[in-house]
């Protein structure tokens, strides 16, 4: 028979949140063997959609067709699987003729699994849910989301966490799938409104315990749990915040932004970094001037990246410009006022983004007994190495098999 593989993505995660999430007890459960890397190079920004396309596929952005989570020109998330350009592993697994479940997964709207909840959303608070869901998930997952639904407090957690979880228990029990994919994103909803200080985050690290014991305990009822191997990883880890850096307010000082509509120089904010859009004005004008504020304020803004810098990190997208936020800092969205406290409200007490080697970085925990522990890895490596746990070699990925398995 062979193995089933159970990935959980712990959003935020940390090596830094470790200690803290390997003293509770259904992680002691999972975690008394394992293998893996301690620390994973996010791509380039260490943002929940791009780094989610790279688990899924193997490929860095450039290549994903996936920057950011929502589009500059609308503000719509990156919701739909159609939209990465790569396979993924669920087309992957279907290929294979293996079965699959993914609950709450970025950017997977509409993918081709037997057993599909996608993280999407209604417009507005209060909405009913039904209608979106069932615009992208898949027929056999209809009564589970029906089941749980009551659990959705529109995009918020732990309520989204909660549904996600009661609906990979159910599919578990129900299915037994070869590949399942989940993933929670309170802890990172939590690092944004308090901070990273592990102290203030016990609250989380329990809650996470209790899903993941859930999840445990439904492949126990299942009876499969010695022929299921967890995944247990992070998307991107997060820095915190003292100042908020609005780059548009900056710009607009300058005369090179008006406002959402009119605008020569337009800053997209990725949290510790920011994509910069120009129309109208000459490339080497605009850099000029980007070169000009990071002089002007060299403790928020690092560095001013274009096209031949950031594509050394695999980056591509519609913008001319990235710049990398001063530590401490992240980039604001406001135009009305140049620097700003960081609020809970906002959640800006803490945020990602960065490159990833300049901050906390996520772990790739295989919980396989092994004892095969590296340094240091890159997220574009755990897809081949998910696919390597069902005995499926891949091609066209930029990463490769990690030596852990």
């Amino acid at each position: 028979m062979h193995n089933h593989v159970f990935v959980i993505s712990i959003d935020a995660l940390s090596t830094e949140d470790l200690k803290e999430l390997f003293a509770q007890p259904h992680c002691k459960e999972l975690l008394e063997g394992f293998s893996g890397a301690l620390k994973v190079h996010s791509p380039y920004p260490s943002f929940t959609y791009p780094c989610h396309a790279t688990i899924m596929t193997g490929c860095y952005p450039d290549k994903t067709g996936i920057f950011h989570n929502t589009d500059y020109r609308t503000g719509k998330w990156n919701w739909y699987h159609e939209d990465i350009k790569r396979p993924t592993l669920i087309d992957i697994i279907r290929q294979k003729g293996l079965t699959s479940g993914c609950v709450c997964w970025p950017v997977m709207g509409g993918a081709p699994s037997d057993y599909l909840i996608a993280e999407i959303w209604a417009k507005n608070p209060g909405e009913d849910p039904t209608p979106i869901f069932d615009s992208v998930d898949s027929p056999l997952s209809k009564p589970i989301f029906e089941k749980h639904k009551h659990l959705l407090t529109w995009m918020t957690t732990p309520g989204f966490d909660l549904f996600a979880t009661s609906c990979t228990a159910d599919i578990i029990k129900l299915a037994k799938p070869d590949l399942l994919c989940t993933h929670l994103s309170y802890l990172d909803h939590q690092k944004h409104q308090l901070g990273t200080s592990p102290t203030g985050l016990s609250h989380a690290y329990v809650f996470i315990d209790e899903c993941l014991g859930k999840i445990l305990e439904a492949t126990k009822e299942a009876g499969i749990l010695e022929q299921t191997t967890f995944v247990l990883l992070g998307d991107h880890g997060q820095k915190d915040i003292h100042t908020l850096c609005n780059l548009n307010a900056l710009l607009k000082e300058r005369g090179y932004y008006h406002d959402a509509q009119d605008w020569q120089i337009f800053g997209y904010s990725c949290g510790c970094s920011s994509q910069i859009h120009i129309r109208n004005i000459d490339q080497q004008q605009a850099k000029e001037a980007l070169v000009e504020i990071q002089k002007d304020y060299p403790m928020a803004i690092a560095s001013v990246m274009d096209r031949k810098d950031f594509q050394v990190f695999h980056l591509d997208g519609p913008f001319s410009f990235v710049l990398e936020a001063g530590n401490g800092y992240a980039f604001g969205k406001k135009d009305s006022i140049l620097f700003d406290d960081p609020s809970p409200q906002d959640f800006s007490m803490a945020n990602h983004g960065y490159l990833s080697d300049t901050g906390p970085e996520p772990p790739f925990i295989v919980c396989n007994k092994k004892s095969l522990v590296l340094d240091q890895a890159r997220m574009v490596d755990e897809a081949p190495t998910i696919l390597s746990l069902l005995e499926i070699e891949t091609e066209g990925m930029d990463g490769t098999v990690l030596p852990i398995c």
